[in-house]
């Protein structure tokens, strides 16, 4: 009479090796997890403080109140944003929200999905310089000089624009800057572009 081999356990070897390999998976899901918030806080705290400290060594003061970063949806909303040079010139927005494209970014784009600007003030100047005329923006002074070709392009998805002011000062011509404020502007699937040739090429 022939016996029929006794069925393995439920806990055999291979069950138990198949459980500690879900486990390691789940722990590092835990782990990857807790490192991405761990560095959300961390960008959270010390880079205001970092964008500022960069900002002064260039001759620009700057203030952000709040800043909220999520890294895995690439998305930032920030307060109180306030940038002014020696001149008292600069930019200030009361509300803003970003946000890109993860698959953009890792292809070399830069694809915006979103842009909201809320209360937002700005000085556009410009002057005649060696080469032309040489611009400042938001208190930011262009620098004037021999420029490296560049071509490049950013897309957005859809932006809005809300209670807006925007001065701009024609130097000499103008003794004081003129004003153009936008109560809300929207726009969708708009892209800007833009090529900058060297000085050599353009006296081909």
């Amino acid at each position: 009479m022939f016996s029929t081999p006794p069925e393995s356990p439920p806990n055999s070897a291979a069950h138990k090796a198949q459980r500690r390999g879900m486990h390691r998976v789940l722990w590092l899901l835990v782990a990857f997890l807790l490192a991405i918030l761990t560095l959300n806080l961390l960008l959270t705290i010390y880079l205001p403080e970092k964008v500022q400290q960069w900002l002064h060594e260039r001759g620009l003061e700057a203030q952000v109140r709040h800043i909220d970063i999520s890294l895995p949806r690439l998305h930032a909303h920030l307060r109180g944003v306030e940038v002014r040079n020696q001149s008292d010139r600069g930019f200030r927005v009361g509300e803003a929200t970003l946000g890109l494209s993860w698959w953009h970014l890792l292809r070399g784009d830069i694809h915006v999905k979103l842009v909201e600007l809320n209360d937002v003030y700005m000085d556009l100047e410009s002057e005649p310089g060696k080469r032309g005329r040489v611009w400042e923006i938001g208190g930011w002074q262009l620098a004037e000089g021999e420029k490296t070709p560049k071509d490049w392009r950013v897309d957005l998805s859809a932006g809005t624009l809300r209670n807006a002011v925007v001065c701009y000062q024609h130097k000499p011509q103008w003794d004081s800057p003129s004003c153009v404020r936008f109560g809300k502007l929207r726009v969708e699937d708009f892209y800007v572009s833009g090529f900058r040739a060297a000085a050599a090429d353009k006296l081909k």
